[in-house]
This record gives C-alpha cells, structure tokens and sequence, in this order.
C-alpha cells in the first residue's frame, strides 16, 4: 500500500489492547441496512473506470475530503475527518464472500450467521454462538448483549443463548411497571419451592431478569453524557450504547442498523443525506466516550451486507452489488487510515467488485484479538486474521 494513504495514530492514542481489561471491552456492530454504496462512500479519485462507469453519480476529487492520493471521502462525512486524522478510522476495501448473493435477505442472513453460504444458511447467529461459548449463566437470555431493536435478530441468538433487544432504555424501563412484568413476576415469587425443573428455570429467568433490569435502571437514573447527540434513528441508538457503556459494565456487545441504503433511483441526494446522519452521529458517540475516558474500551465495525454495481443504472441510482467498503474505528488501530486497496475497476466480478476479504476474517480479528475467544469455535471454521490491533508485540 502506498505510504501516503497511511495515517499513524498520535502518541496519545499510542497504547495496545493489552491494556484494556477484557471484562471492560465493548464491540459495536453498525449495520447500514439495504447495501450502502462504498464506491461512493470512499471514492477511487484516480480510477478513470470508476468516472467512466459512474457519468452521473461519480464524485469528482476536488468534491471530496482527501485521504491520500488515490481516496477521497464523501463530504457528508465530514464529522468524521477529525477522527480519521487522530488514526482513529481504518477503512477495508473489497470486503465480501465467495459466490455473493444479491438479495437483501439472503446476503444479511450470510452476515448475521456467519455462514458464507448463502445457499447453506446456519440457524443461530455468530455472537449467539460468543453467547454459547462465553456466558457461563444457565439463563437463556443474556444482557451480555444488546440489540437496539424491537425485535431480537439472528445475529444475537445461539442455540442455548439469546441476547436482549428493546429499543430505547427508555422503552425497556417502562415494560418494568408494565401489568404484564408485575404479574409474571408475582406469580413466579409465589411458586417457591418449585418441584418441577421447567418452572423453576422459568423463575429464575424471570426473576434475574427482572432484577438485572431493575439494575440497569437505578445506574441508567445518574448518566449525564457531555454530548448532545443528533436526533436522528442512529443518534438515538448511538446515545442509547453510550448511557449503557456509561452505566451498566456487563454488557460487552451493541448491535443496530440504520437505513436504508437501497438506493436504486436518484441517489446522490438520499445517500448524502444518510452518510450525513451516519456520520454525525457516529463522531457523537466517538466523542461522547472520548470525553468520559471509555472510548479506549470500544471497538466499532460498520458494515453492509453487499455494495452496489460499479456501473450507476438508467434511474440515476445503483444496483445490488458485491464487494464492499467496511470501517473498523479503535484507538488501539495497528494502522490507521486506508487498511487496502480497491480492486482495479477494470476488472470486475461480472460488474461487481469483488472480495479480497472474507468478512468473516474480520469476525475472526474481532473475536480472537478484542474478546479474545476461540474464532474456530464460533465461525465454524479457521479463517486468517488482519493485524487490525496495536498488540505489545507491535510497539516498538
């Protein structure tokens, strides 16, 4: 890669993920849902293919935020420039799986399961089987991890563990003094002692539940944060991560998607837009943390289930591609900036870029290098890791 898309990370940020206790450390998954267009998003300012293909939606370089000499970012990203100067943002190119599908459905169930099939789709999802591996509770549902969503998806349901979604603290408070919740709940305290193993696993679940949130709910009463997020799906969602991060230590894993990015006629006002609304609010939260001196526990990966064709379509918009830009955001990055390069545009995938990254490479660094846990076990396979991570053996 050439040296000048390098960014090195500043000397305050010059400390490796040792240092970081692993019962402190948080992964937040990003989901652009409805396949963002990365092409767009991180623009090949020195590809003529990309001008050529793209006589409509192309960005010129002068219209973008320079990353080097072969990049430049959308302007709607600019929140997020400061951080990507402090080395806080690694951008990978061509991010995918063999034999992509094109459908919405198909290609998030590949994600979400980690299966890199889509015609072979697994039943649980890739942190419900870290839930598997890594809750030691009986309990099926785990705070371990939240989805912020009103409805739980695969991504956060193993075979023997589930994570918890709500949509807002705000919302899973209420179901506290819900009818409901008080019923249920008074009806399993009165069946003490209980001879029958269902019901008493059926108490307990209730009850520690119930107890965990009455929990999260007394710490959740005191977070004041020092940022005013935007008040957009993700901002809420994103301030949402920041109260829990900043109150309640024992959930490690944040899942939520914004969109959509199914951007198939006149795109350039409504991907603007949506990059905007990402972008602001993403560099919220980084600073948010930042200022609460908790950003150094985070890891962020945004991602979306494919890119779009390279070739715009006769609506001024683009279709459902393959390959993709995905961002991996830390202050403990090995390397900082742009982590690889595009593929030639001159040789495409039938019309797509394709993958010189399997996805689930990054799942495998992730879980291996940030929550140290067995990959192999999860990902049902041994996939290489990248040396996303400043590690001891790293500094010199």
């Amino acid at each position: 890669m050439d040296s000048s898309n390098k960014i090195q990370s500043p000397l305050f940020v010059q400390q490796t993920i040792e240092h970081v206790p692993l019962s402190n450390r948080k992964l937040v998954l990003v989901h652009l849902i409805g396949g963002n267009d990365g092409l767009n998003t991180v623009i090949p300012t020195q590809q003529d293919a990309y001008y050529r293909l793209r006589p409509n939606l192309s960005i010129k370089a002068k219209n973008t935020f320079s990353i080097g000499t072969d990049y430049g970012l959308h302007l709607s990203l600019e929140s997020l420039m400061p951080w990507f100067e402090k080395g806080f943002i690694n951008i990978l190119h061509n991010i995918g799986y063999p034999n992509p599908s094109r459908s919405h459905f198909k290609s998030i169930d590949v994600w979400k399961t980690a299966s890199g099939d889509a015609t072979k789709l697994l039943e649980t999802g890739w942190v419900g089987r870290y839930l598997d591996a890594e809750c030691e509770s009986n309990l099926r549902t785990s705070f371990k991890a939240i989805e912020l969503s009103e409805e739980l998806s695969l991504t956060m349901k193993g075979t023997n563990k589930f994570g918890i979604s709500f949509e807002s603290p705000e919302s899973l408070f209420k179901s506290l003094s819900s009818p409901v919740m008080r019923k249920n709940v008074l009806r399993y305290k009165k069946m003490s002692p209980i001879e029958n193993p269902l019901l008493e696993f059926m108490y307990k679940t209730v009850q520690q539940g119930h107890l965990k949130m009455k929990a999260l709910q007394k710490a959740y009463k005191n977070v004041r944060l020092p940022v005013r997020f935007p008040k957009t799906s993700i901002g809420d969602d994103l301030k949402s991560v920041a109260e829990v991060i900043q109150c309640y230590d024992e959930t490690q894993v944040f899942y939520l998607s914004f969109g959509s990015f199914d951007t198939h006629a006149q795109q350039s006002n409504r991907h603007s837009t949506l990059l905007k609304k990402f972008s602001q609010s993403l560099s919220s939260f980084i600073d948010c943390l930042s200022k609460l001196n908790r950003m150094h526990e985070v890891c962020i990966l945004v991602f979306s289930e494919f890119g779009r064709r390279v070739k715009e379509n006769g609506s001024k918009g683009t279709d459902h591609g393959a390959g993709n830009v995905s961002f991996v955001v830390s202050p403990h990055l090995n390397r900082a900036g742009v982590y690889n390069e595009l593929i030639d545009l001159e040789k495409l995938s039938d019309g797509d870029v394709g993958f010189t990254i399997d996805f689930r490479q990054i799942y495998a660094t992730i879980l291996e290098d940030w929550l140290e846990t067995d990959s192999e076990l999860i990902l049902n396979g041994r996939f290489d890791k990248l040396p996303l991570f400043k590690r001891l053996e790293y500094v010199v």
